[in-house]
């Protein structure tokens, strides 16, 4: 019988992010822990005296990071290559594996870019042709992609989840029937190493790519890719002196040489030793190992259902939580909506992403509870001078504060305790936030009025000061944290002269109104998705339950 993860403790004091905002871009850009931004800083004050750096320091953290990747992926070190980017990882794979005219390379319908112009590009070399797999309503990823998998596909090029919006891709079943057909499985763990986890040795995929700035909590500049044994002899992209064998001897470097060092590190990019970024890149590792994977992605599904259940309560239809990894919740948006969603947010204090046609909401490592692990608070409390200058919800919470508790125990007893993600805003008992229904305009009726969800602000508010990292890290907060989170819904505005909710929800944020008063325009649950173009809907071979492929010739 499988044990459920233990769920995180509260994680947000490891992170330098102010308590009133509310982020759920990480699928975007990760923040930094306060560990890996205090390596960042030792390194960087390390290579100002660069006589301090040793002939062993070009290799030492270099191995040492690799290992970490390793470690988390359950993967030898051997296997692991430092790259700069996705792109980068593609090229390599893209440049070893064999193509030629009447093969196929299998790629999702709007995936990420690097890797569809990666495989473009690959196939106009070799004369092979593009599949693009698309899928029907409610159909799951997987099943597309079996139906169009077959003999005449030579890569299979897939992510864990779709990055628009979190959509599982269940790599189980598409690794089976690629080692079965002999096909090459390239997978793109950038929205998922870090926050999923992924059993390569069921999986064995020929090449893995990730990025280190996502879900890896790590710098730019600093990603990884995964080698199988049997392409480890392969041709690198860089030809550089630090890839060849024997260069920790630099007085022999003149010794031109032809062998490589062992493993997948003959891809490994040009200036991998980056003394200032690989420290960081080490800190954020470590911390993920330390937190472990499963845990995480327990912690964060536990969120997303209960931000689902929300989105679901106001009409919105998120992924269910069968179809979806853990840690990412897409929302379908209707094109009137995607363009001013985020700035709406952004209003409120709140950050997420719009991609394709989904609200994307991507969280990062989660709590249940604001101070369960027993780390101390990070940042200092605000002084009265700056919390004169606070948006005026938080001053009136503040003030609510101090007189007492604004929920009856039992009403704050009958709310489920949602998890919420560390960087993002901690729970205390407070109750869940008050659906309540405000007119658009002063004299309309019932009919055009939007019901929206109101979340209490911060009842203490604490802000990243200027004083030094570890004077913050072991300053002590005061009061409770209650979510600064504000979601709410409306109907489509039934003129076009009618202002929108979310233009109006600006506004009053920009004249210091408080930011949990707002209102995101998402339209009607009924909105349905626009249909693709007649363009790309060409050539395509349609089947009832194979979803939609369609096939570009070189």
């Amino acid at each position: 019988m499988a044990i459920e993860p233990q769920l995180l403790g509260s994680q947000r004091d490891e992170f330098d992010v102010p308590p009133q905002v509310a982020y759920f871009n990480t699928a975007n850009l990760s923040p930094l822990t306060h560990r890996v931004r205090e390596a960042g800083e030792r390194a960087l004050e390390r290579r100002t005296r660069p006589w301090t750096i040793e002939a062993e320091d070009w290799f030492t953290d270099v191995e040492r990071l690799r290992g970490l990747f390793g470690r988390l992926l359950g993967a030898d070190a051997d296997g692991v290559a430092l790259v700069p980017a996705t792109s980068y990882g593609f090229a390599a794979a893209a440049r070893n594996l064999e193509l030629g005219p009447g093969d196929r390379i299998l790629v999702l319908a709007a995936e990420y870019p690097s890797g569809i112009y990666t495989w473009r590009a690959a196939a106009r070399g070799s004369g092979a042709a593009i599949v693009t797999v698309e899928r029907e309503r409610g159909q799951a990823w997987v099943e597309a992609i079996l139906a169009a998998l077959d003999e005449r596909v030579a890569v299979v090029s897939v992510p864990n989840v779709h990055w628009t919006d979190g959509a599982l891709v269940d790599l189980g079943p598409i690794a089976d029937r690629a080692r079965a057909l002999g096909c090459r499985l390239v997978v793109d763990a950038s929205q998922s190493a870090g926050a999923m986890a992924l059993d390569l040795a069921r999986l064995r995929p020929d090449y893995l790519i990730s990025v280190g700035y996502k879900w890896l909590l790590g710098p730019f500049a600093v990603s990884y890719l995964f080698v199988a044994p049997e392409h480890r002899e392969g041709e690198p992209l860089e030809q550089n002196w630090i890839l060849r064998a024997g260069p920790e001897d630099f007085a022999r470097l003149i010794d031109y040489r032809d062998d490589y060092q062992a493993g997948a590190r003959r891809f490994d990019m040009g200036q991998r030793s980056s003394f200032q970024l690989v420290p960081m890149a080490i800190a954020a590792l470590e911390q993920l190992l330390a937190w472990r994977v499963p845990r995480i992605a327990a912690t964060l599904a536990e969120l997303n259902s209960g931000l689902a259940e929300r989105l679901r309560g106001i009409g919105l239809e998120p992924l269910p939580a069968a179809d979806r990894g853990p840690h990412m919740l897409g929302v379908v948006l209707p094109p009137a909506a995607r363009d001013r969603a985020p700035a709406a947010l952004a209003a409120a204090d709140c950050y997420a992403a719009v991609r394709g046609d989904s609200l994307r909401i991507s969280p990062t490592s989660t709590t249940l509870s604001p101070r369960s692990n027993g780390s101390p608070p990070r940042s200092p409390p605000r002084s009265r001078a700056d919390q004169s200058s606070a948006p005026q919800c938080v001053q009136a919470r503040a003030a609510a504060s101090s007189a007492g508790p604004s929920a009856s125990p039992a009403r704050a007893a009958s709310q489920p305790r949602l998890a919420i993600p560390a960087t993002s805003v901690p729970m205390n008992a407070s109750p869940a936030p008050i659906v309540e229904t405000t007119s658009t305009s002063g004299g309309r009726d019932s009919a055009s009025q939007a019901p929206r969800i109101s979340a209490p602000c911060p009842a203490s508010v604490t802000t990243a000061s200027s004083a030094p990292i570890a004077a913050r890290r072991s300053a002590a907060a005061r009061g409770s944290f209650t979510p600064a989170i504000a979601i709410a819904s409306s109907r489509l505005a039934r003129t076009r002269n009618e202002p929108s909710i979310s233009s109006r929800a600006a506004s009053a944020a920009r004249r210091g109104s408080p930011p949990q008063r707002f209102g995101l325009m998402l339209g009607s649950k009924h909105t349905r998705a626009p249909r693709s173009s007649a363009s790309s809907r060409a050539r395509r071979v349609t089947s009832r339950s194979a979803g939609v492929a369609s096939v570009v010739e070189p």
